[in-house]
Formats: structure tokens, sequence, C-alpha cells
């Protein structure tokens, strides 16, 4: 309820769960995965998420405010935090398109945090909304060419490769130590 169906905006998106829940997200979000320290994720400016009850006061009272900023289209101090604000929250639960079908999700599960790379630094909307969703691959590609928007690691952040695979009998996932 901003006032737009779908905005889009490029982000890094990474868990906060321990290994014995790291199964159950594979299934839903790939078979492979790296991990990195919560200390390198803080100074690298990774942000948790703010988990939003979508018939919360904070909901609506946010909801109108953007709204208001995106009406007077106006580049303040005020609608800049609205709009990371908006980077960072994300509802308590909701239907997520997967395999050609929605499943239903409890998004507190995930213990999400997010980069958004600082794509206006070269230029770039640091949001389309579905009216330009055509140009994401362009936008994408531009990204690409400009290391200023990347988040660097070097092989000593990453603590653990994780395999690709649940194991069917325990549930759990193989992962190798770095």
């Amino acid at each position: 309820d901003i006032g737009h169906h779908q905005i889009y905006y490029p982000m890094i998106c990474f868990c906060d769960i321990t290994i014995h829940r790291l199964s159950e997200h594979l299934k839903v979000y790939g078979q492979y995965g790296i991990a990195f320290s919560k200390a390198w994720g803080i100074e690298n400016g990774i942000q948790p998420l703010q988990y939003v009850n979508a018939k919360s006061a904070l909901c609506s009272d946010f909801s109108k405010a953007f709204i208001s900023a995106i009406n007077n289209e106006a580049d303040t101090a005020e609608a800049n935090f609205l709009l990371t604000q908006m980077y960072y929250m994300k509802p308590i639960e909701g239907n997520m398109p997967r395999d050609g079908k929605d499943i239903f999700k409890n998004f507190t599960d995930e213990c999400e945090w997010r980069f958004i790379p600082p794509v206006a630094t070269i230029d770039l909307p640091q949001i389309v909304s579905e009216d330009d969703a055509a140009s994401i691959g362009k936008l994408n590609d531009t990204i690409f060419d400009h290391d200023s928007c990347w988040l660097k690691f070097d092989y000593s952040d990453v603590k653990y490769i994780i395999n690709g695979y649940a194991d069917s009998n325990t549930g759990s996932a193989k992962r190798n130590q770095q």
C-alpha cells in the first residue's frame, strides 16, 4: 500500500540463521551458500530488516508518509529517509513466487539482512517502478560494470561454503569450512 504495485531496487540478501535451519532455507532459495561472520556484515554496512505487520499502525503510517513523499516528488531528507527505510522493510508473512507458483512464507524465519548498493553514485535510479521494469536488465549490466557498487570481500572473509545439497536422511546441509 505505497502507491505502487511493485517497486524494484538492487540488493544482496543475507540470512542470519543457524546451521540446523539451513536445509529448509536451501530448499526455497537454492542449493548453495557462502557464509560470512556477522562482524564482517556489520563492517560492510549490511542492515537487518524490520518485519512489518500489515495491520499495524507502523505499516499504515509508513504507507501514508511514503505516498505523500512520492506525490510531492521532492528530493528531501524526509523522502530519502522513507525510501531508505523501505529498503529494509518486509512483511511478516506473504506469498512469494517459486517454481512457477506462489508459496506462503513466514519471512521472519529468514532473519534477513540486506546490502543496497549506492547506484545513485553512478547516476542510476535507486528504485524502478513496474512501469520501467523492462529496463532492469540494462540497469543490472550497468551495476556490474561499476565496481563502486559491489559488495567486496576477500577469500579470508569467507567462513563456510555451503555445499549445494541437503542430506535427505538427516535434513542437514553439508558444508565445507574454509
